[in-house]
């Protein structure tokens, strides 16, 4: 485990603090150009995302703004133009679907008898599509203008697509943990991976089986689970064998839960990688920001008891090397790419991949994109993956280049 006392960066503390979220974001609107936010700003008409305090600013920063600005515009007409053939509407004249039920029959895949529920059907996909486009362009401008409210609606764009699309053949459930944790929703993320972990399937088997009561709940635009404040301190995956012993491995090499979806029937479920890596920055933020308010105590009351503090980082912690050693069984080098910004280059040269496997360098990439940033805002977060690959023995990075399966 990572060693106790292993933070002892006290001045850091002093001079900066940390409070368990990324204070890069900003949670007020602010000008894009020069960050003023105490002024009444204006919105950019065609995005309807990014804000300015004057023409002035807006004309400097258009240069910067104008690709993104016109891809989300684009995008916006495209989705608005589809949902209305979706509803049983004029079809789009640029859309060449005309082969499909929804062009023949008019069906409202709005309505109460298929939201949901479009799996199975050929004619949503021009529009999940659009709108999985749209969320991506939307992203494009957070991850720049790092606005809360921006990251907002990226979101919940990828939670609609998933709310009528439970089979996720897009693969939103990946990209959605990182997007949450971008607008500082710890507890939605730990609760979004803990639904997708242990309540999918008998979800989907539900909604699957027509069932109208869950479907109607869905149609109020939410997930059907509970947000509690401070679920993100608990175990979400706690694995034991015959003994009562914690176990990492469910089978072999393979980390799954059981689930199950009704009946006697159970199915595991293979852990996303993509919400391991999740789990160890929310567990990152927690362990500093209780490093935090015990130096405070100890500041304040140097003779005061903080045995119970301590002993929640002791917990945390021991989370925290929880998920790295899941994180780096189910992908070797992802962690070497965050711990090491040499590597991280490295796999920028060679572009993302055409296509990949589990447990590969093309999977670290894709999971590079969605987290690197994480990683590195999290203090001490590079520190951590260096110090758990240590503890390991492996100081040397293995073979990053795509097509190579040996360390």
């Amino acid at each position: 485990m990572l060693g106790s006392n292993y933070f002892n960066e006290v001045k850091f503390f002093d001079d900066y603090g940390f409070n368990g979220k990324d204070d890069n974001i900003f949670s007020k609107l602010h000008c894009a150009n020069c960050s003023e936010d105490e002024k009444e700003l204006q919105r950019c008409s065609n995005c309807l995302l990014v804000n300015y305090c004057s023409r002035k600013c807006q004309g400097e920063h258009y240069s910067y703004h104008k690709a993104d600005c016109k891809n989300v515009g684009k995008s916006r007409k495209k989705v608005a133009e589809l949902e209305i053939a979706m509803r049983g509407g004029p079809i789009p004249s640029w859309d060449d679907n005309d082969y499909l039920d929804m062009y023949s029959r008019r069906i409202d895949f709005f309505s109460e008898e298929y939201i949901g529920n479009w799996w199975g059907h050929l004619d949503p996909r021009n529009y999940c599509r659009a709108v999985w486009q749209l969320s991506e362009d939307i992203r494009s401008i957070a991850w720049d203008y790092e606005q809360e409210r921006v990251w907002k609606e990226c979101v919940n764009l990828k939670l609609e697509l998933l709310r009528n699309n439970l089979s996720d053949n897009q693969g939103i459930r990946g990209e959605v943990p990182a997007a949450l944790l971008y607008s500082n929703r710890d507890d939605q993320c730990f609760k979004f991976i803990k639904w997708w972990s242990f309540n999918y399937l008998y979800q989907y088997a539900r909604m699957y089986g027509n069932d109208n009561n869950l479907r109607k709940l869905w149609q109020k635009g939410e997930f059907v689970y509970d947000e509690v404040e401070g679920d993100r301190y608990d175990d979400l995956y706690p694995m034991y064998d015959d003994n009562g012993q914690e176990i990492l491995e469910a089978d072999g090499e393979s980390f799954g839960v059981l689930v199950d979806y009704g009946g006697s029937r159970g199915r595991k479920t293979t852990i996303e990688l993509s919400h391991l890596i999740a789990l160890v920055v929310i567990k990152m933020r927690i362990c500093v920001q209780l490093e935090y308010q015990q130096h405070i105590t100890v500041k304040e009351n140097p003779s005061g008891d903080t045995t119970i503090i301590r002993t929640k980082i002791t917990e945390q912690k021991k989370l925290l090397d929880k998920y790295l050693k899941m994180t780096h069984k189910s992908n070797k080098f992802i962690l070497h790419i965050f711990a090491n910004e040499d590597n991280i280059k490295l796999m920028r040269a060679q572009g993302p991949p055409k296509y990949f496997g589990l447990n590969s360098p093309e999977e670290a990439f894709s999971m590079m994109d969605l987290y690197t940033r994480h990683i590195a805002r999290s203090p001490w977060g590079l520190i951590y993956c260096n110090k758990f690959l240590q503890e390991l023995g492996e100081t040397t990075s293995p073979n990053l280049s795509y097509g190579q399966r040996s360390v």
